[in-house]
């Protein structure tokens, strides 16, 4: 196998391995509970989403240190020379766009499922789409605006179905609103790098480090400024009452982000403790691939593994427990498969003359049109000799 290939199966192997492995371990923090005091008085969940935003840029931080040290013990790759060398800051936009996404996906560990959260990242293949046209040059065709109707009709089946088994149906559209606006700047991140990525000579791993700290000093900034902030306690099911704890909620200590308590949380529990470890881990590994399939394939691309990611962590999720199987759901899901399966032209009909313009068929008609334009030249050389030799 051709290295370049090797490095493609490995970087959608590792987004698809740590994107399932590191939702799990950020939805498992919120299910712990620990002290919020230091006398161990009062016991709730882990809800720090800003904090855990903190602890993703410290792993992707790492990841600019384990590039430097790959420098160090092994031969720098030759710089591309058709590509302008870039500048750190430049990562800025993206970073702060991952600031602004991860933090209200974390929310949405709270409020909602995990195989919800993932259906919903479907919301940034059609954002994607759109903004690969305007920014990319991409072009759209009749089967990838089909499927996109088919994705937000599934779309709409997951959310209907959500909202029907939900107890607290407010909520759970907050949470929903919270992961459809993640969804929605998530792929305007992934765009900007892979522009980046085109015109630049940027590793991944030092992409991804470049973007942890830019990320982590953002955050280093904004937390100090969270604790100071009063928020409204938004109450996912009941009245706030220090004899019901554990109780879940947005802004739960009344403030933007209780960064202290969260500390205290950590300091009491190992669990949270270990989550917390492996989270930095997994999500320095699960941006370092998706840079990766962003550099070697396509931003596109990096959205559509999305799909795979959410069939496993929605049967993981039942098996764990973690949520009960909702047959409308399913069907939902089916339908966005199907969807992203036609835009994707995994397989596209060939009724109407639908996969006219698929990628397979376009290349076809050009090595076509190439081999007539050969047979033509070869055909009036001959006509020529003949000619040249009859006189």
């Amino acid at each position: 196998m051709e290295a370049s290939r090797w490095i493609v199966y490995s970087s959608w192997g590792g987004l698809l391995f740590f994107g399932v492995v590191g939702l799990f371990v950020g939805k498992g923090i919120s299910v712990f509970t620990s002290p919020v005091n230091k006398e161990e008085t009062i016991y709730d969940y882990y809800q720090h989403p800003f904090l855990q935003t903190f602890f993703m840029f410290i792993g992707e931080f790492a990841c600019l240190i384990f590039f430097y040290f790959q420098n160090i013990v092994s031969k720098p790759q030759k710089p591309d020379l058709t590509k302008k060398k870039f500048n750190p800051l430049m990562l800025g936009i993206p970073a702060c766009l991952d600031v602004i996404g991860s933090t209200l996906l974390l929310y949405g560990y709270i409020l909602v499922a995990a195989s919800v959260i993932t259906m919903m990242s479907t919301v940034q293949l059609i954002i994607g789409a759109i903004l690969s046209v305007i920014f990319l040059g991409r072009k759209l065709y009749i089967h990838h605006v089909i499927g996109i109707c088919i994705i937000l009709l599934g779309l709409i089946i997951v959310i209907i179905a959500v909202q029907i088994l939900s107890n607290d149906s407010s909520t759970t559209t907050l949470g929903l609103c919270l992961v459809v606006v993640s969804n929605i700047i998530s792929p305007i991140q992934f765009v900007i790098e892979e522009k980046l990525f085109n015109i630049y000579e940027i590793n991944a791993l030092e992409g991804v480090g470049y973007e942890g700290l830019v990320g982590l000093t953002i955050m280093a900034l904004l937390l100090p400024i969270y604790q100071n902030i009063p928020a409204k306690r938004i109450i996912q099911s009941k009245p706030f009452d220090h004899e019901q704890m554990p109780q879940k909620a947005v802004f739960p200590y009344h403030k933007v982000e209780d960064s202290i308590v969260g500390f205290i949380q950590i300091s009491h529990s190992s669990g949270i403790l270990i989550f917390v470890i492996l989270y930095i881990i997994t999500l320095g590994a699960f941006n370092f691939a998706s840079q990766a399939v962003t550099k070697y394939v396509s931003s596109l691309s990096r959205i559509t593994m999305n799909l795979a990611r959410t069939a496993l962590t929605w049967l993981i999720s039942c098996l764990l427990r973690w949520e009960t199987f909702n047959f409308y759901q399913l069907i939902g899901f089916i339908i966005l498969t199907g969807g992203v399966i036609v835009y994707n032209e995994i397989y596209v009909p060939s009724i109407c003359n639908l996969n006219y313009n698929t990628k397979e068929n376009i290349k076809k008609r050009q090595e076509l049109q190439i081999q007539n334009s050969e047979d033509k030249l070869l055909t009036n050389n001959t006509e020529n000799k003949n000619e040249n030799a009859s006189q």
